[in-house]
């Protein structure tokens, strides 16, 4: 395999939402929804085996609905800031659809009683499967950095959503995983601390790596990180930098646990910090900020350099270490950039000052109301009041809206997609993330995701139309 010091250069996040009714009338949110989606004109695949609800951007994106959820995906993008750029861009689009409908509300959502919701992150990567075993330890402690927090009936304070729902490790560490087939992709894949899936991109050189076990996040700051620290994390391994550490992966869904929860959300936040490790680590080394300490610094002195996004997670990385080392001095020191703190912080708050109790109402709303994205909820009206990071400009979302990112093969989708909502008349009869297939049959193949094919989207487009 080849090999490669800089991070990965194409990403992409799907994001699986919450839908509700303002009355609870299960029956018509969906209806309504794709009825508002339906006349914003967006592309819709008429092939056999398409999805029954299933829509194609002209940013290059998707909205469709499987499994009974709703899902986001950005187009592929090359920097986070871009990821950042159009993952605001695809929310706008979705609150957008129904603004004529105050009665619907959306939310990024992570789990419920039926099913695992969250945030799937995807990065191209030579590690296959099998290497990907060495992430492990990584990907718990990372939801350290970047869980959304969850408060629960009985005062529980859970610092990942996702951290909860996950119950397997890694393929690998499961004795009877489909042998006689393929690795199952069905939601069940979803359980997987890292993912379930050996699937090669269509160039064949990459694998894709789906990071299932993310939660959704609606600080910028808290984005960066999610796809920031995995995404150097990756580097690393590719290289073979990761730092050398003793540790058991079948023991990893035991230290998840322990490591994301609160006892008590109003808890002595000196006493949280003091459980903060890996229990199943020897006593001396399993501080779980100083093992995260451990690998941003080799992030530090194998990766800085090699552009200024990775700089900047590995300095953002660094300060949230150090403030979660002061955690119990000053527990809000991370407000406005860490999703668990923020919202840990206006819960316990409400609670204390009002007297109320976990399975309170109006505790329990705002446990939820905070993840809304819909005009005037919680969250839009913290930004509004500042002391939140906000990464992309005003401007920079508006043009994602309709444009698709220029360095990826997202541009030529995008501009696919863009045609058919002008209404020209079509040839056009599917459209997937790396094939644009006409009404003849005939295949339009993009295997490369970091080429715009902007020297053969005339010819695309004409054919299209």
């Amino acid at each position: 395999l080849m090999t490669r010091r800089s991070p990965p250069d194409v990403m992409g996040l799907e994001t699986e939402l919450g839908v509700q009714h303002i009355d609870g009338l299960h029956d018509i949110k969906d209806e309504i929804l794709k009825t508002s989606l339906l006349k914003e004109g967006f592309f819709e695949p008429t092939g056999e085996f398409e999805l029954k609800i299933n829509y194609w951007l002209p940013n290059g994106g998707r909205i469709y609905r499987d499994m009974k959820m709703w899902e986001i995906c950005t187009p592929e993008t090359r920097t986070i800031r871009d990821f950042l750029i159009w993952q605001r861009a695809m929310e706008r689009i979705i609150v957008r659809a129904v603004r004529d409908h105050p009665e619907i509300l959306i939310y990024k959502n992570n789990v419920d009683a039926k099913t695992s919701w969250g945030s799937h992150m995807n990065y191209t990567t030579t590690l296959s499967l099998s290497q990907r075993i060495d992430l492990v330890l990584p990907a718990v402690l990372e939801k350290l950095i970047t869980g959304s927090g969850n408060l629960r009936t009985y005062g529980q304070y859970d610092i990942s959503q996702r951290a909860k729902v996950t119950t397997k490790v890694h393929p690998e560490l499961v004795a009877s995983i489909n042998p006689e087939g393929p690795i199952d992709t069905s939601q069940e894949n979803k359980r997987f601390l890292i993912d379930g899936r050996d699937e090669r991109t269509d160039n064949h050189r990459e694998y894709l790596f789906h990071h299932t076990s993310n939660d959704s996040n609606m600080l910028d700051n808290a984005e960066w990180l999610k796809v920031g620290f995995m995404r150097n994390m990756i580097a690393l391994a590719e290289n073979g930098c990761l730092p050398k550490i003793e540790y058991n992966p079948r023991e990893a869904i035991e230290d998840l646990r322990h490591l994301t929860t609160i006892e008590d959300i109003q808890e002595d936040p000196l006493l949280t910090q003091n459980r903060w490790h890996i229990r199943s680590m020897p006593p001396g080394e399993r501080s779980a900020l100083n093992l995260l300490k451990k690998y941003n610094d080799r992030a530090r002195s194998e990766l800085s350099g090699k552009d200024a996004e990775t700089d900047f997670t590995i300095e953002l990385t660094d300060y949230v270490i150090t403030s979660l080392q002061r955690f119990g001095q000053d527990p809000n020191q991370l407000y406005g950039v860490l999703d668990w703190v923020t919202k840990r912080h206006l819960l316990a708050g409400k609670m204390k000052n009002e007297s109320l109790l976990p399975n309170n109402e109006e505790i329990r709303s705002v446990n939820l109301e905070y993840h809304c994205l819909n005009s005037g909820s919680l969250f839009q009206d913290l930004k509004s009041m500042g002391g939140i990071e906000i990464v992309p400009t005003e401007a920079e979302v508006r043009n994602a809206i309709m444009n698709p990112p220029t360095n990826t093969r997202a541009y030529a989708r995008g501009n696919v997609a863009k045609q058919e909502m002008s209404k020209f008349g079509s040839n056009l009869s599917d459209i997937d993330w790396n094939t644009i297939v006409l009404h003849t049959g005939k295949t339009i193949r993009l295997p490369d995701p970091r080429n715009n094919y902007a020297d053969i989207l005339s010819e695309i487009l004409l054919r299209t139309r």
